[in-house]
C-alpha cells in the first residue's frame, strides 16, 4: 500500500470505530482530531460525511471479500467448515457493532443503508460454488440454492432493520453463528 492508501485506510477505520460509538452523530471535527489530521486534510480525501461513510462501506464489506477468500484458500478444512466459516464471517473489529447505528444511518442516508442491503445482495459466487459443491458430494441434501440465500440475506436485513440483537443483547456476530448453523443443519443430509 502507498501513503495515500494508508491514510484512506487509517480514516476508514477511525470512522468505523467513532460509528461504533456515536452513529451518524459525530462530527468531521472530531473524526479529524481522532486521525491527529486537520478538517480540511481530511476534505482532501472525503468530500463530506455521506461520501465517507459510503467509502466505509465499500471497506468493511471489502475486508469481508478478503476474509472470505483466505478461508476458500484454506484447503485443511472440510467442506462444510469452509462452508459455515464463509457464511459467518464478519471482520472482528465490528463484532460489537451496535445494529442502531445502521437504523439510524438508513434513517439519515437512505440510499447508504440501501448500499448496505445491495452488497449483502452481492458477492455470492464463494458461497454458491461451497454449497453447490456439497449438493454433489453428498453432504448437504438437494435444496433451492436462491431460496437459501434469500432466507439468509432475508435474516441479516431484519438484523440491520430491527432492534433484535440489541433487546436480546446479543452481538451480530453470536446472532449470525446462530443463524448459519440453523440453516446448515436444515440441509445437511440426514
Amino acid at each position: 500500500m502507498n501513503n495515500e492508501q494508508l491514510t484512506r485506510a487509517r480514516i476508514l477505520n477511525e470512522t468505523s470505530e467513532l460509528f461504533q460509538k456515536k452513529g451518524v452523530k459525530f462530527t468531521m471535527d472530531e473524526l479529524a482530531a481522532q486521525l491527529k489530521m486537520s478538517k480540511k486534510t481530511l476534505y482532501n480525501y472525503y468530500s463530506d460525511k455521506e461520501d465517507l461513510f459510503s467509502h466505509t462501506i465499500d471497506f468493511v464489506f471489502d475486508q469481508i471479500m478478503v476474509e472470505k477468500k483466505q478461508i476458500m484458500e484454506q484447503e485443511d478444512l472440510e467442506l462444510l467448515d469452509k462452508t459455515a466459516k464463509v457464511l459467518k464471517v464478519f471482520p472482528k473489529q465490528y463484532e460489537h457493532l451496535n445494529f442502531q447505528q445502521i437504523l439510524t444511518l438508513g434513517e439519515k442516508y437512505p440510499p447508504l443503508y440501501q448500499k448496505i442491503l445491495t452488497r449483502l445482495e452481492n458477492n455470492w459466487e464463494m458461497t454458491i460454488e461451497l454449497l453447490e459443491e456439497g449438493k454433489k458430494k453428498g453432504l448437504l441434501r438437494n435444496f433451492s440454492i436462491p431460496i437459501f440465500q434469500s432466507m439468509y440475506e432475508a435474516t441479516i436485513e431484519h438484523f440491520l432493520s430491527r432492534s433484535v440483537l440489541h433487546e436480546n443483547k446479543l452481538t451480530y456476530q453470536e446472532a449470525l453463528n446462530e443463524v448459519v448453523e440453523i440453516m446448515l443443519d436444515g440441509i445437511k443430509t440426514k
